[in-house]
């Protein structure tokens, strides 16, 4: 059961991957890990890794989400949908791109070693698309 088959209510619940961008959190356990590697290249310490860095992550621009939710605000489509680039990026190209030493940590328990958006449904059913 749901609000629409219960009391007729349009609702879209939207699973965002890997938000970043301004005012992205830059420390935690949990931080972004865009923010905390940007956090630590303007520090000028080694970026810190967990687990070997092979893992990869669908990475979503903070507009691309704002623009997301537009669409389901607007729309009249009922369900759920993933928000994300639809690409994978692994930790260590992330690194590669900023450049700089590195410092690997013990993999975290629970910790996935892939996270990837399915964005089909939410194209089909808002025309959305990520542009960055």
């Amino acid at each position: 059961m749901n609000i629409y088959s219960n009391f007729g209510l349009n609702y879209s619940s939207l699973r965002l991957f890997n938000v970043y961008g301004p005012r992205a959190r830059t420390s935690g356990s949990y931080g972004a890990v865009l923010g905390v590697f940007l956090s630590q290249k303007k520090a000028n310490v080694p970026f810190t890794v967990v687990g070997d860095g092979k893992q990869t992550r669908d990475f979503t621009h903070v507009s691309d989400v704002v623009a997301a939710i537009d669409k389901c605000l607007v729309g009249s489509e009922t369900g759920i949908y993933n928000v994300g680039s639809g690409e994978k990026h692994s930790i260590n190209s992330l690194v590669e791109l900023l450049q700089g030493d590195v410092v690997y940590i013990p993999k975290r328990p629970g910790e996935p070693d892939c996270t990837f958006a399915d964005i089909s449904k939410i194209k089909n059913a808002f025309g959305w698309e990520p542009r960055i």
